[in-house]
This record gives structure tokens, C-alpha cells and sequence, in this order.
């Protein structure tokens, strides 16, 4: 019932960004030197395709980024979700980085520093969730590849593109131009806790 259905914002943008990290422990714990231009990728599968589609991303991805990367440029890609065929992602993933420089990965980069790369990076590749509840906060342009958010509501430092090499460099080359961005963020809302709990409260009152 839609008279059930109530859209108050995403809870954990109440306390994002708060990272604690820094650019010591970032470039010192880590290994990741920052460049003049640094990009974050996060690829999980799309479980409405076939692997195959989801290896082709991996490859494509990494073409369109050897093609508009140069010496001033790294890469830091990050482990994917547990969906099925994010270890055969990760495993290309890991073999493609081997016989690249500037390129590096990471299987999670926890609250603090993923806090601390979107306020850093300059574009946020890939088709996580993140790049349109998080990112959006902060001057990070995104890249969405693929359908596996379609539906969600794009924000204008969001730029989309079809899992083909030439629509992702032309995509990429313009979230690079975008960079930094500053929109309202659809997702926020400030009052977002003060809102769910009165509801729980009047529905509480209600059934008593």
C-alpha cells in the first residue's frame, strides 16, 4: 500500500562524511601514492546479467582507463559485494593491476578512508550504490556503467554510460571535465532520523 510507503532520506548520510583518516595513514598503511588526479573503481556484478557480461565490464573498464590515463593519473580499485561472480571479477581485476603502473587495489577501505577518498579523488567509477547516496556530498564526479542502479535518482555529478568501451571513455573523460561538483544531494535529508521516529511514534500511538 502506497499510503504505507514513506521516503525520509538515507540514515547513514546523517553521519557521512566524518572521516578520520588522513594523508599520512592513507598513502603510509595503505601504499597509495596520491597523484594530480585519482580514481576510485568499484565494479560488482550485475546478478541480471551473465558472468560473461560482468568479465566484459572488467575488461572494458580497464581499457577506457589505460586510454585516457596518463602519468598524472592513478587508479585505486576496490573489492566488490558477495554477489555471485565477484571472485572471478576481483581475480581479473587483480591480474590486469599486476602489469599496470599507478594502479592499485584494495579489498575494503572501511568507513573512515572511503570517507576520506571521495573527499580527495576526483571521479568515482563503477556501478555501486555509493556514488549516489555518498559521493554526491562531496566535489567527487561519478561514472555509473551498466543498468544495475538504473531507477535510482541521478544527481547531477552522475554521469551514465553503457558497458562499451567507447561510451565509458567518453563518459569518464566527461566526469573528469565535471570535476568537482557541488549539487544538492536527492538522498539527504537532514531531519531524516527526527522524521522516522515521529512516524514510528504516531504509528505506535495508533495501535495502542
Amino acid at each position: 500500500r502506497s499510503d504505507r510507503i514513506f521516503n525520509f532520506g538515507h540514515i547513514p548520510l546523517q553521519y557521512f562524511p566524518q572521516s578520520k583518516a588522513d594523508l599520512y595513514d592513507f598513502e603510509e598503511t595503505l601504499g597509495f601514492p596520491q597523484n594530480k588526479r585519482n580514481l576510485l573503481v568499484t565494479l560488482h556484478p550485475d546478478t541480471t546479467e551473465a558472468m560473461e557480461y560482468n568479465l566484459r565490464l572488467v575488461d572494458n573498464v580497464f581499457f577506457a582507463l589505460d586510454s585516457v590515463t596518463d602519468a598524472e593519473t592513478s587508479v585505486l580499485f576496490t573489492g566488490s559485494n558477495a554477489d555471485e561472480g565477484a571472485a572471478l571479477m576481483e581475480a581479473r581485476i587483480k591480474t590486469a593491476i599486476k602489469s599496470r603502473q599507478r594502479y592499485y587495489y584494495i579489498d575494503n577501505l572501511g568507513f573512515d578512508r572511503f570517507g576520506y577518498v571521495l573527499s580527495v579523488f576526483n571521479v568515482f567509477i563503477g556501478n555501486s550504490s555509493s556514488m549516489f547516496y555518498e559521493a554526491p556530498e562531496l566535489p567527487i564526479t561519478s561514472l555509473s556503467i551498466g543498468n544495475r542502479q538504473t531507477g535510482r535518482l541521478l544527481n547531477k555529478s552522475i554521469i551514465t554510460s553503457k558497458n562499451q568501451v567507447e561510451d565509458i571513455i567518453g563518459g569518464l573523460k566527461d566526469a573528469l571535465d565535471l570535476y568537482p561538483m557541488s549539487e544538492p544531494n536527492p538522498y539527504k535529508n537532514a531531519d531524516c532520523i527526527e522524521l522516522i521516529v515521529n512516524k514510528l511514534t504516531e504509528w505506535q500511538v495508533k495501535n495502542d
